[in-house]
């Protein structure tokens, strides 16, 4: 029951150096991410490839246009599928992570699976409360 049954990839064009997060996040350093942009986007049509000739379910989806998103490469952090089909939305402490919140994702997951509930935390950013889903919580979905 840890592995997943299906994969979300969102595509790493917007992927860069995140000011909003640097302070917090001690594995990001801005000449680091701008010299991986190419790299970055090979490994993911890499991913994609491999994950296509081993008929591994995924969705692929861009990030949000219109707004600047260096981080949503990694959606894990604002939702989370759990196995009794709940959808979690996380409040996220960065304002440009909030603005990964993917309405055509969310539309996605609701048409791929049975989601029993949707659980949104989203509000309390307006209390100064934030969770960043799976990128602070481990879940051990046997125990």
């Amino acid at each position: 029951m840890q592995c997943p049954h299906h994969l979300f990839l969102v595509d790493p064009r917007d992927f860069s150096f995140n000011a909003q997060t640097a302070a917090s996040n001690a594995f990001q350093q801005q000449a680091t991410i701008s010299d991986a942009k190419e790299k970055v986007k090979a490994e993911f049509n890499g991913v994609m490839s491999t994950l296509e000739k081993n008929d591994i379910p995924f969705t692929m989806v861009s990030s949000p246009t219109g707004v600047h998103v260096p981080d949503a490469v990694f959606p894990n952090n604002w939702f989370a599928v759990m196995p009794g089909g709940e959808l979690i939305l996380f409040p996220m402490f960065a304002p440009n992570r909030r603005a990964e919140v993917n309405e055509i994702l969310i539309g996605k997951i609701k048409s791929s699976f049975v989601i029993s509930r949707i659980i949104n935390l989203q509000g309390h950013v307006e209390q100064n409360r934030f969770l960043e889903g799976t990128g602070s919580i481990v879940f051990d979905h046997d125990h």
